[in-house]
């Protein structure tokens, strides 16, 4: 039997007493201690078959694997009754009637089904055998990646034996059972992960999808050819490669027997040499056909791809440019110049100005009062009072300038008398007195 963590509390002899306790008939009794033991059970029920390796167990293997020291789960059976009403424990009559391809099958299987999930005889549960939905939907993901690894690297189409289908679940867990491989496949089948057919031959081919994809396409002859090309492909390599293999023994022996002077031997290697030769090149020949062959299969489904693509898009741009006319395009487009102009007209008046009817204002005489006003404020920075404004034709008296004072001797000079006003109206000035310099 396969070995697995136990949990903490497995050595607490009071703790595991009181979680082997029968369950309660009714949770409504003691909710709690019903909870309690569900939970820790179903939980346990999972991560030890998780290590195990194992997607199904009948209840009786359930039983024994938690038999501890001669201390049994009495609660074990109502624990899987519990869990099989939760949907987390299915039987597999039940998952295998889930997994019916079709309607007629489903609901023939249902009452059997619906009695075998029930289970509410006494032991009976230790007949049933069941699976575990969460183990076989996380197995089969990761086989499902491990496929589409090997097909990403090999480019190929991802089709499989079903002994090869077999290899890689093992490759992946193994020690996975046969009847866990089938809950594996049955699972992608109903997840449309996985697709199967017959050969003319009778051998099952499985197709896998990858795990990105919603759905896996059907088996195809182009599918089926190509999975026995490659086939081939894989069997010439192999017998290539013991070919060579062989050829370069056979020089290592000629040279050995002739070191050896056994001529005669020596030839024998050689002419068995010269056939393999031959053979190899054959084999090579083939095997590049078969390798061209396989690219020109490729390379055909993929231009019916892009053919089927271009035909399905010029239907579509044939038939959005079937509502769409030169003429009513120009029609269309005038409409839309003459609203453009009348918005422009609307905008035009709207933003002209309300005062159109005013009497318009001189800017002379604007520009002469900005002027002053430069002026008066250059006066006030400058701290001279502004010079007033003359209204009367008196002319200004001109005061001659002081010029600064020297140390040298300046000749004298006569003051000159501003001129008098010739207006009979206006009031004589005096002149200003000017400063008689010092050293006179």
């Amino acid at each position: 039997m396969a070995t697995w963590k136990k949990p903490a509390d497995w050595h607490d002899v009071e703790r595991m007493n009181f979680l082997s306790a029968p369950l309660p008939e009714k949770r409504e009794d003691k909710p709690s201690q019903w909870d309690t033991q569900v939970e820790f059970w179903s939980g346990l029920i999972l991560s030890s078959s998780s290590e195990c390796c194992t997607l199904s167990a009948s209840g009786k293997d359930l039983d024994d694997r938690f038999l501890d020291a001669g201390r049994k789960a009495s609660c074990l059976g109502g624990v899987v009754k519990e869990s099989c009403k939760q949907r987390s424990l299915r039987t597999l009559r039940l998952w295998q009637n889930d997994c019916r391809d079709s309607w007629l099958q489903w609901g023939a299987g249902l009452a059997s089904a619906w009695i075998n999930d029930s289970m509410e005889a006494g032991d009976a549960w230790l007949e049933e055998i069941f699976v575990f939905p969460a183990l076989i939907k996380q197995f089969g993901s990761s086989i499902l990646g491990e496929h589409s690894r090997r097909t990403r690297s090999t480019a190929r189409n991802g089709l499989l034996s079903s002994e090869g289908f077999l290899a890689l679940c093992r490759d992946v867990y193994p020690d996975l059972s046969d009847r866990d491989v089938q809950l594996v496949r049955s699972w992608l089948r109903k997840a449309c992960k996985l697709a199967a057919q017959r050969d003319e031959d009778g051998s099952e081919m499985i197709k896998l999808t990858g795990q990105a994809e919603k759905g896996v396409a059907p088996v195809t002859k182009q599918d089926i050819a190509l999975y026995k090309l490659h086939q081939c492909s894989t069997m010439l390599t192999t017998q290539i490669d013991k070919v060579s293999a062989e050829v370069t023994r056979c020089t290592e022996k000629a040279k050995e027997k002739q070191m050896l002077g056994l001529r005669d031997a020596a030839l024998t290697f050689l002419r068995r040499r010269k056939r393999l030769l031959k053979t190899l090149s054959q084999k090579e020949g083939i095997h590049d056909n078969v390798e061209h062959l396989m690219d020109n299969l490729v390379a055909a489904n993929d231009d019916k791809k892009i053919v089927s693509a271009l035909e399905q898009g010029t239907s579509v741009y044939r038939d959005v440019m079937a509502g769409l006319d030169v003429d009513k395009l120009a029609d269309t487009m005038d409409d839309l110049r003459d609203l453009h102009d009348k918005h422009s007209e609307i905008t035009t008046e709207l933003s002209g100005s309300l005062a159109g009817d005013q009497e318009e204002i001189d800017l002379t005489e604007l520009e002469a009062e900005l002027d002053s006003l430069i002026l008066d404020e250059r006066s006030d920075r400058s701290g001279a009072a502004p010079r007033p404004a003359v209204s009367s034709p008196v002319a200004e008296v001109c005061v001659p300038v002081t010029p600064p004072v020297s140390s040298q001797k300046a000749p004298r000079q006569t003051p000159v008398s501003p001129a008098l006003p010739t207006s009979p109206y206006s009031t004589p000035q005096r002149p200003s007195k000017q400063a008689v310099p010092s050293s006179y």
